[in-house]
């Protein structure tokens, strides 16, 4: 084969290939991460403005934001977080910026949650059969209460956290939730399926009567 007529065939080879649902859905997954990687820039500029350290924030940011949390979604509480964030930091500094992120990671879950909420019902399974066997709650209790929470619509403001973060790490919180001992042992969970190293976060109770609202500890700096 000619020179000429084997780089065609590569040329055609290469667009064929980009061309291909596989192709595609490979670079939609390479720009999304990508985009998730730059809203932590964007966060974190924003919380600088509050006083928060950028060196520490970026940190955190990627370790929960982008590297425990579902793609697209840090993307999207950026662009909800950053000029919530520019508006709290002329009144509460670090702790509003923390929760107006919180917030806005809360709604993207939520939103994920309208579409597919199966990690919703995962966790809701482990915090109302742990809310029975700790509070003595019965059989059929239960199950009320992981029904009141699935049929939500919209899904419980406060439990978006279980759309935002990957469903293995929702796995991992609802296998820790049923060993847990009773007492801090919830909290326990909770906090190491947000990464966190110090205290932990409080976990929805079981059976809320409304939703229980879920958050990350937020002291010192935006505490992502």
């Amino acid at each position: 084969m000619h020179g000429s007529a084997r780089t065609a065939l590569v040329l055609s080879i290469v667009a064929l290939s980009a061309c291909s649902p596989r192709a595609r859905q490979a670079d939609a997954v390479a720009a999304t991460k990508s985009n998730d990687a730059g809203a932590c820039t964007e966060i974190c500029d924003a919380s600088a403005a509050c006083g928060d350290s950028p060196q520490s924030c970026i940190a955190r940011c990627n370790e929960w934001l982008v590297r425990r949390s579902r793609p697209g979604i840090a993307r999207t509480a950026a662009k909800c977080a950053v000029p919530r964030i520019d508006s709290a930091c002329e009144t509460d500094a670090s702790r509003a910026a923390a929760k107006a992120l919180v917030s806005c990671v809360d709604d993207a879950g939520r939103d994920a949650l309208r579409k597919d909420n199966s990690t919703l019902l995962v966790a809701a399974r482990a915090i109302c059969e742990r809310g029975a066997r700790c509070g003595g709650g019965t059989a059929k209790e239960t199950i009320k209460c992981v029904e009141r929470i699935a049929a939500a619509n919209p899904p419980p403001r406060g439990l978006g956290i279980f759309g935002a973060i990957k469903p293995e790490l929702v796995e991992d919180f609802a296998s820790c939730m049923h060993t847990s001992e009773c007492g801090p042992g919830g909290a326990v969970c909770f906090g190491e399926m947000l990464g966190e190293t110090g205290e932990a976060a409080e976990p929805p109770a079981a059976p809320p009567p409304k939703a229980t609202p879920v958050h990350p500890p937020v002291e010192g700096g935006t505490k992502i």
